[in-house]
């Protein structure tokens, strides 16, 4: 049996105007190298200025991941010599992270809740961007000074799902919040993780890191293919090690041996004094998001939702007004959203006192789902409301409506013209007649009402007839 652990650090870029220690852009998707400025390129004597909204957003979501905050903020020198780094060191927080300590649940398909805990919320800026082409390396510096958020969390993780559902828990976290856009596919979330497998629980391999995973199916490839490989040669690793996933190869490939955070020669950054962050100024702004800590948790466990209905409403945040109102999952997916497609109304428009009478209805078993959002669809407008409520009176389980009626009754018009011997032929044997013309309904596929009404309905069509 296969047992692991899984830590992960996330990193998120900050939605700000501006880059965290200069005021080039901070934007996306633009010519390489015109985002840039001369503390961006490294010139000697160019100083960091750092950007207030960055730390604010950074402060949110410490508090919004139940972190300790530390009163003082502190930047150290990450030092090591790449293409993407011109000063060569990285402005970081090594000795005092932000945030310290936090934890998020998550909710499981056994209806289990899991707590994963958090070790530290550092700011740091982002690296340039390089891009290996046929054999040589580009670097775009237009991503060079990027605010970010790191998120180190606890080896809580045992497989993928967990994974998935803590990375999909904080994206809409972020998201919600206006921290980050938190986008695979634009590199404002990017995840390394670090595996290390078990085969009795106790003893457990040197760590892999693998590093630069940008989408969920990447890393699922990713924890994967490591969890396997590190079973079958698990006596042979003695040493830690860095990997990629190689999206061309559609493998992992190993880049170096860990490094030691030795290695990195950290030392303060001497260029940012020590601020210090008031208690006032934490409590303006926390208390503002009081009403979003943990309010996903909160939601499922107010409403008693299942795993399923849980994770499809919170994927579709746009419909949690609907459903707090209607308190109906299954409405919400075979009703709401096909209407919002087709009608292109918006919630304020949104018939809530038809839905409730009908659902109202449907829990009394006086009317079926199908007519329940047929008679939605049809009746939504706010028209016809009396003749809406004589039919949900009416303690059938299948509810025709008029214009369904009407279309049967050209049906039987059509038999009738075709055929002129059907009308003495139900005089003679009614039985007969109705069974034939059941079987011919049937066959056309075009109306969907029991036999019972069927019956009831051809009788009422040939009285009439007579009557004539």
């Amino acid at each position: 049996m296969i047992i692991n652990k899984i830590g992960l650090e996330l990193h998120f870029q900050l939605k700000t105007k501006t880059k965290l220690f200069s005021s080039a852009r901070n934007q996306f998707s633009f010519k390489a190298n015109t985002l840039t400025n001369s503390y961006d390129w490294g010139y000697p004597g160019t100083l960091p200025q750092l950007n207030q909204k960055a730390v604010e957003l950074s402060l949110d979501a410490a508090y919004l991941l139940n972190c300790k905050i530390n009163d003082w903020l502190y930047f150290d020198r990450k030092n090591y010599y790449y293409s993407d780094l011109p000063k060569g060191y990285q402005i970081t927080q090594f000795y005092e992270p932000l945030g310290l300590r936090g934890y998020l649940w998550i909710f499981l398909p056994n209806q289990d809740w899991k707590k994963i805990n958090i070790t530290s919320i550092s700011i740091e800026e982002d690296s340039a961007k390089s891009i290996y082409e046929k054999g040589n390396i580009f670097v775009d510096y237009n991503r060079s000074g990027i605010p970010l958020i790191e998120v180190v969390t606890e080896p809580d993780f045992n497989n993928y799902k967990q994974v998935e559902r803590f990375i999909k828990k904080i994206i809409r976290l972020f998201k919600k919040t206006k921290i980050s856009n938190a986008d695979f596919s634009k590199g404002s979330l990017r995840v390394d993780l670090n595996i290390s497998t078990s085969i009795d629980g106790k003893n457990f391999c040197f760590r892999t890191e693998i590093k630069n995973l940008n989408s969920l199916q990447n890393i699922k490839k990713a924890i994967d293919q490591e969890s396997h490989y590190q079973w079958k040669n698990i006596s042979k690793i003695k040493k830690s090690s860095t990997k990629n996933y190689n999206e061309k190869l559609k493998k992992l490939v190993m880049l170096r041996f860990k490094f030691n955070k030795y290695d990195y020669c950290f030392i303060p950054e001497n260029n940012i004094a020590p601020i210090l962050i008031e208690s006032h100024f934490k409590k303006e702004r926390f208390f503002k998001l009081n009403n979003l800590k943990n309010w996903e948790d909160k939601f499922i466990k107010e409403h008693k939702l299942d795993f399923v209905s849980a994770e499809w409403l919170l994927n579709k945040s746009y419909l949690i007004p609907y459903f707090v109102k209607l308190k109906s999952y299954i409405f919400l997916r075979e009703v709401v959203i096909p209407y919002l497609k087709t009608s292109k109304k918006t919630l304020e428009n949104f018939n809530f006192n038809l839905a409730e009478k009908l659902l109202f209805a449907f829990s009394q078993k006086k009317i079926n789902f199908t007519t329940l959002k047929n008679i939605f669809f049809k009746y939504e407008d706010g028209k016809n409301q009396l003749n809406l409520e004589k039919l949900i009176l009416k303690k059938q389980e299948n509810i025709i409506l008029p214009e369904e009626i009407k279309m049967f009754y050209q049906t039987l018009d059509t038999f009738c013209k075709n055929d002129k011997n059907l009308k003495n032929n139900f005089d003679k044997n009614s039985q007969k007649t109705t069974n034939y013309l059941i079987g011919k309904i049937v066959q056309l596929k075009k109306h969907k009402i029991s036999p019972k009404t069927l019956t009831d309905l051809i009788k009422k069509y040939f009285d009439r007839h007579r009557k004539k």
